[in-house]
């Protein structure tokens, strides 16, 4: 008689999450297994149950056929001759590592027999194109369903296959171009879809067929770069115009220090740093320290401007950024640190100039990133997992008239006390202000006790050598709760 196996299976999961394929648990010991399958250009004959170990399981790694998607297959299977069997089978469409989504059941038997089963099995045209697995299962004397790929079977067998699913869409060719560390050597990203060969041509009489080359160039300057991929549907072609850097001789003077990135493997770090006129793609921690000082912009004293950083999605890190703005090779952890954010994905924020920072110079610029899990990091500390990135910034001295403009606070008191907060534009260097009760100061940030309730007309009038300019709000001070808010 027959025993009974009870049911065990398990799903096992990777470091980074992915499941992996569960091992269902059979019994071919009586005879109970798949002798023979078809399916494309597989053929799997006479196996006669050869894989009855201990889970009646086995996957043939080196038996493997390429499909297309939205093309039909057949495939047939048959028994050992002393028992009935039902089939079913399964095919990863969606490469999640089971065979649960709705679809993925592909053929099963309509009754238990020995004798040769047939039929057909559809690719949908939806159907994700690389390498993924197919599942083949029989069970004694009944026919098995779509719920049951991982299901323990008390008499049966299972055989796992490779399967390589192709698009039958032409390829649609695009690349993204890194250009490496301030010198002419880029390396090019293929981001082309469905494609299984290309072409590059590098706009300098050199190409190449490498789906992710790396060239270098003789001298800096434009080059229209094209790629041309091909499938067996069809060819596409993209080109863009890369801007392709050389060393500079107008750089920062050497840093103190050139932070590491302790273990690259783990893919966090720096992937694009926008700054004014900077726009840099850039590897992630894998390439370790970078040096971007050829890539400069020009910033002037007293004007805030945006930056992003954007980092790979591994998980959240930590941001760091500092300019060197006396020029003296080190970053000072209280002025010179112009970005601190913890725990993020992506940072975007502002950074404002100081009046003091020195002019006409290139200054360092130093982007730092680590997995937040480490918490804080100086400027020379060598990163965990993370990464470290340098740029260029020269700051000029701005002669645009100041815009006047301040807050109070608050703007309806109830002491008397108003704080007077400037916030022009354009580095003034004197001020003027009339508090509407007969009284002045020339103070940047004055703190003005009005005596008497009643709305104030205060003007701020500010300075520098290219102009001047003048702002005007109101008031209210209220010691009696009576008045109405300035307008």
């Amino acid at each position: 008689m027959k025993k009974y196996i009870l049911l065990i299976f398990s799903f096992l999961f990777s470091l980074l999450g992915f499941a992996q394929y569960c091992v269902p648990i059979s019994n071919c010991s009586d005879n109970d297994y798949i002798d023979d399958f078809y399916f494309n250009t597989i053929s799997n004959t006479n196996t006669a149950g050869s894989n009855c170990n201990t889970d009646s399981y086995i996957y043939y790694t080196n038996l493997s056929t390429t499909v297309t998607a939205g093309q039909s297959y057949s495939i047939s299977m048959q028994s050992g001759p002393d028992w009935d069997e039902g089939f079913g089978v399964w095919i990863d469409f969606n490469q999640d590592g089971d065979f649960d989504d709705m679809g993925e059941f592909v053929f099963a038997s309509t009754t238990a027999t020995t004798a040769l089963v047939t039929g057909t099995v559809n690719i949908p045209s939806t159907a994700m194109h690389g390498p993924t697995r197919m599942r083949v299962r029989c069970r004694y004397g009944t026919t098995v369903n779509s719920s049951e790929s991982c299901a323990q079977f008390s008499f049966g067998e299972t055989e796992d296959y490779n399967v390589f699913i192709e698009n039958a869409m032409p390829p649609v060719a695009d690349f993204s171009a890194i250009n490496s560390n301030c010198a002419p050597t880029v390396s090019f990203v293929d981001q082309s879809q469905y494609a299984n060969s290309w072409l590059w041509d590098f706009g300098d009489g050199n190409t190449s067929t490498a789906q992710n080359p790396v060239h270098t160039y003789a001298s800096p300057g434009n080059y229209t770069v094209s790629l041309t991929v091909t499938n067996n549907y069809g060819t596409d072609m993209v080109s863009y115009v890369i801007n392709v850097s050389g060393a500079s001789t107008n750089l920062p003077g050497p840093a103190q220090c050139t932070p590491q990135t302790i273990d690259n493997s783990l893919g966090f770090g720096i992937t694009k740093v926008v700054f004014n006129t900077i726009n840099n793609l850039s590897a992630n921690s894998t390439a370790g320290y970078e040096d971007f000082t050829c890539l400069q912009t020009n910033l002037y004293l007293g004007y805030s401007y945006p930056i992003t950083v954007e980092l790979d999605n591994t998980a959240e890190q930590n941001v760091k950024v500092w300019i060197d703005f006396n020029n003296d090779g080190t970053f000072n952890e209280t002025n010179e640190l112009v970005v601190d954010e913890q725990q993020t994905m992506v940072v975007q924020t502002t950074i404002t100039i100081p009046n003091v920072a020195i002019t006409g110079q290139p200054l360092r610029m130093r982007v730092a990133s680590d997995y937040y899990l480490y918490g804080s990091f100086t400027s020379c500390d060598d990163m965990n997992v993370g990464q470290v990135e340098d740029y260029s910034v020269i700051i000029e001295q701005n002669t645009n008239p100041p815009v006047a403009d301040f807050e109070a606070v608050p703007p309806r008191s109830c002491d008397g006390v108003v704080e007077f907060i400037d916030q022009s534009l354009n580095i003034p260097t004197a001020y003027y202000w009339d508090f509407g009760d007969g009284n002045t100061s020339i103070a940047s940030n004055p703190t003005h006790t009005y005596m008497n309730s009643g709305v104030y007309t205060v003007s701020m009038t500010t300075t520098n050598t290219y102009g001047s300019d003048m702002v005007v709000h109101n008031v209210t001070v209220d010691f009696g709760g009576n008045l109405k808010p300035a307008s």
